[in-house]
């Protein structure tokens, strides 16, 4: 029997990911499944990662086998980790204002206070003011942002001011 430590086995799979395999173990007759985590160390090995991620997820999670699940699964928690702790991709910080939470959805509908304004039948320069702190939001304005932005009405009566 040949004995392998997890290090080299995870330095192994993180230069190698197209051959990563759920490591198996065999006790007095009963497998059992080792689910092994990927670390990766570069930008190189990311990018690598990432094509075989893509390259697994374009055959359609219903053509996946158990084992390409079970290395999915793995290849995309260690690209969030690299993600978060070496690149610095997570959020900074979630909107907490009822004006931080209008201006993200704004930009996720690609859309600008101007034509908010114009959809909800208020003035630009009113909803520019509330946006910015400089007036309190109305029922008309609240209502509005409710229904272009599709922002939960109990969320915005929590965040007014």
């Amino acid at each position: 029997m040949t004995i392998i430590s997890k290090t080299v086995l995870n330095d192994y799979c993180a230069a190698n990911p197209d051959t990563y395999m759920p490591l198996i173990s065999k006790q007095s007759n009963i497998s059992q499944k080792v689910i092994m985590e990927i670390q990766i160390k570069s930008k190189k090995e990311y990018h690598q990662m990432m094509v075989s991620i893509y390259t697994l997820m374009n055959k359609g999670e219903n053509n996946l086998t158990n084992p390409e699940l079970s290395k999915l699964a793995a290849m995309t928690s260690a690209a969030a980790d690299f993600e978060e702790n070496t690149l610095g991709l997570s959020p900074i910080k979630k909107p907490e204002t009822l004006s931080e939470i209008i201006e993200l959805k704004l930009f996720e509908n690609k859309m600008t206070q101007a034509k908010l304004a114009d959809q909800i039948g208020l003035a630009k320069s009113k909803v520019s003011e509330i946006l910015n702190g400089k007036r309190k939001a109305d029922i008309p304005f609240l209502k509005g942002v409710h229904k272009v932005l599709k922002i939960d009405a109990a969320l915005l009566l929590e965040k007014t001011e």
